[in-house]
């Protein structure tokens, strides 16, 4: 669900703009960048990027830099798991003919 969230904000934060400034991009970084989750052992990445050209990149391995509960629990038999996700933007929207 946290991915799905992420994945949420970003596009629509993105579908207003054409493109996130270089502040905006700064901005994608771990809450707490030197905290450990207590699930899995890991820290929490999140970075963005212009990529020079057309595009920029956000990224994310879905790991919480804030205390969280530790899971499973009683009600909730999901895990923590990393998950690597990245979104490439485009400054200038490309229409697909075919969808991917």
């Amino acid at each position: 669900d946290q991915m799905k969230l992420f994945s949420l904000l970003l596009v629509v934060s993105v579908s207003y703009v054409s493109c996130l400034t270089d502040e905006e991009l700064a901005a994608f970084t771990p809450r707490d960048p030197d905290y450990v989750d207590i699930n899995t052992g890991l820290k929490a990445e999140v970075w963005a990027k212009d990529n020079g050209g057309n595009s920029q990149t956000l990224y994310s391995n879905a790991i919480p830099s804030h205390e969280t509960w530790k899971f499973p629990r009683y009600h909730n038999p999901n895990y923590v798991l990393e998950h690597n996700i990245t979104l490439k933007i485009y400054k200038e929207p490309i229409m697909r003919t075919d969808p991917l």
